[in-house]
């Protein structure tokens, strides 16, 4: 499990989270939501060893994350960030290759990489740009290539028990209404595979749609945590986002539908 317990964070004397604490378990997706400057890319960031907490604790499978290698960090959770900037000429597959990196020993790519990389590109539907100058594609390219390299961060031999945990911050970025379904899809895949999956998402009927949970920051609290029915009323959105909406139930899936009033 991956875990946040008491945590705080302020850069200089202001506070961005304030005594936040949440667990991410394998087999399930958990959403972040939360208004612009709510703390949601601080929280990712803090939970993905990227930011060291002012106050309280990371921990991965119940060890301080400080206390893990970076290697052995690499093994075990995965980043996609909101924008991932690149500026060398690098090729879509060699770009995807290098969430491969920390699973290659001195003797470099095997062609266990090279399937692996092939496997998460044809899932994220850019197999055909793999040849493709990374620089040239569009942002939802971009984006869909990213989690490409994410996904074969996180992949390890079939016969390995521990869990993986994949931290998204806003992956619909960019992308258009197909895709972002896909790569929503995927998350939940690599939910039901194991995996633990944490995504940053500012569309709330996407939240209600495919997480298990969902957790909603204000300016650096958590206000409402639990499943969508629980989290998704009226009064919580209105307080969050100061947004007036109507909740209804989707006609296929049972889940809360938000419509704004």
């Amino acid at each position: 499990m991956l875990r946040a317990t008491n945590v705080s964070v302020s850069y200089g004397a202001a506070p961005v989270l304030s005594d936040v604490s949440l667990s991410i378990a394998p087999g399930e997706v958990v959403a972040v939501l939360g208004p612009n400057g709510a703390g949601k890319s601080t929280l990712l960031a803090v939970l993905s060893g990227a930011l060291a907490p002012t106050h309280g604790q990371i921990s991965l499978e119940d060890k301080a994350l400080s206390d893990w290698t970076p290697r052995d960090l690499a093994l075990r959770r995965a980043v996609l960030q909101q924008e991932s900037i690149l500026s060398f000429s690098f090729r879509v597959l060699e770009v995807v290759m290098l969430g491969r990196s920390p699973h290659q020993a001195m003797g470099g790519v095997s062609a266990d990489d090279s399937a692996v990389s092939y496997r998460c590109l044809k899932a994220m539907d850019v197999e055909h740009l793999s040849d493709r100058i990374y620089t040239t594609l569009s942002g939802g390219e971009k984006q869909r290539v990213q989690m490409a390299r994410v996904l074969a961060q996180l992949e390890t031999s079939r016969d390995s028990e521990a869990a993986g945990y994949l931290l998204l911050d806003e992956p619909t970025n960019s992308l258009d209404l197909s895709h972002q379904h896909s790569i929503l899809e995927t998350a939940c895949r690599s939910a039901r595979e194991g995996a633990g999956v944490l995504a940053i998402l500012h569309d709330v009927n996407l939240a209600a749609m495919y997480a298990d949970r969902i957790v909603v920051l204000r300016k650096g609290e958590i206000i409402a945590m639990g499943s969508p029915d629980d989290v998704l009323t009226e009064e919580t959105i209105q307080f969050a986002f100061n947004l007036k909406v109507s909740i209804l139930q989707h006609p296929t899936r049972g889940r809360p539908h938000v419509m704004v009033i």
